[in-house]
């Protein structure tokens, strides 16, 4: 018999309904082949002994299942259908494992923490022109570690926002006095951070400004 790789998906689809119809003459299901909790991993010889349970049940020799299964046509023993089984089941799980991952891919869930520490969120304004006013936003969502950097060729003044909605912002920040530089590292449940900087200093003076977030 090929490797169940080489089968056309009408001949795999074919096993699957033939096994499935075998196994509806028993309280089992096709699932239930699939090794779960302290069963993994499942081994050839636990295959062996459930498929050797189920057709102790009912009137179904070894060799009908055979010839079932290939049409007589290549000679097969319990371990051939139990290595064929496995295969099998491992397909199916690895299609089920990459539409999951699929799905997870295109979703809005969340990542769990652990995985995201090595994930960051930043938008970034380097050289602008400082006689103009220059402000960043950054869009956080979930992320609550913030940290904001400022940087001015000429003194001015930096303000440093925070808002749930994106349209009422609340100051965390703002200069006392005209400085070059500023920095901070905060934790915040809003969902919007923006930072901005006054117009000053003379044509070729430049302003920098970044937030970046985390988990």
């Amino acid at each position: 018999m090929p490797p169940i790789e080489e089968l056309e998906n009408e001949e795999r689809q074919d096993i699957v309904t033939h096994l499935q119809n075998i196994l509806n003459q028993l309280d089992i299901t096709l699932s239930a082949l699939k090794a779960t909790g302290t069963e993994t991993p499942r081994t050839l010889s636990n295959v062996y002994d459930q498929i050797t349970s189920i057709l102790s049940q009912f009137d179904l020799t070894l060799t009908s299942l055979r010839d079932a299964i290939v049409n007589g046509t290549t000679p097969t023993d319990l371990l051939d259908i139990s290595n064929q089984l496995q295969k099998l089941i491992n397909a199916l799980v690895s299609v089920a494992t990459d539409s999951l991952r699929i799905k997870i891919l295109t979703s809005d869930i969340q990542v769990p923490s652990d995985l995201q520490s090595v994930l960051a969120k930043k938008v970034e304004s380097y050289a602008a022109d400082e006689t103009v006013a220059q402000s960043v936003g950054l869009t956080i969502g979930g992320f609550k570690q913030v940290e904001v950097l400022c940087h001015a060729t000429a003194a001015t003044t930096f303000t440093v926002e925070y808002s749930f909605d994106n349209t009422h912002f609340y100051t965390y920040y703002s200069s006392p006095n005209t400085e070059t530089d500023y920095s901070a590292v905060f934790w915040t449940a809003a969902q919007y951070v923006k930072v901005s900087a006054a117009a000053a200093g003379v044509a070729g003076d430049t302003v920098d400004l970044v937030i970046g977030a985390k988990p």
